[in-house]
């Protein structure tokens, strides 16, 4: 969009059409910020979850194997 702002589109992004353009750019740039920030923070529950889940399940085993053997 940068790019077609810049050169394909410069010829007729005027007056108004020059702000409702580079307003969608705008949009649409902290829209993808946004959509990654709430990315990033789902793989950090996630991966914080299966840690967890290790170790439970890892110190299930290991009292397992203690009391067995």
């Amino acid at each position: 969009m940068l790019i077609w702002g810049q050169t394909l589109l410069k010829p007729y992004l005027q007056g108004l059409g020059f702000l409702i353009y580079w307003s969608f750019c705008f949009f649409f740039t902290f829209g993808a910020i946004f959509i990654a920030l709430l990315d990033v923070r789902a793989m950090r529950r996630r991966t914080r979850r299966e840690q967890q889940e290790l170790i439970e399940r890892t110190l299930a085993e290991v009292e397992n194997e203690r009391t067995d053997g």
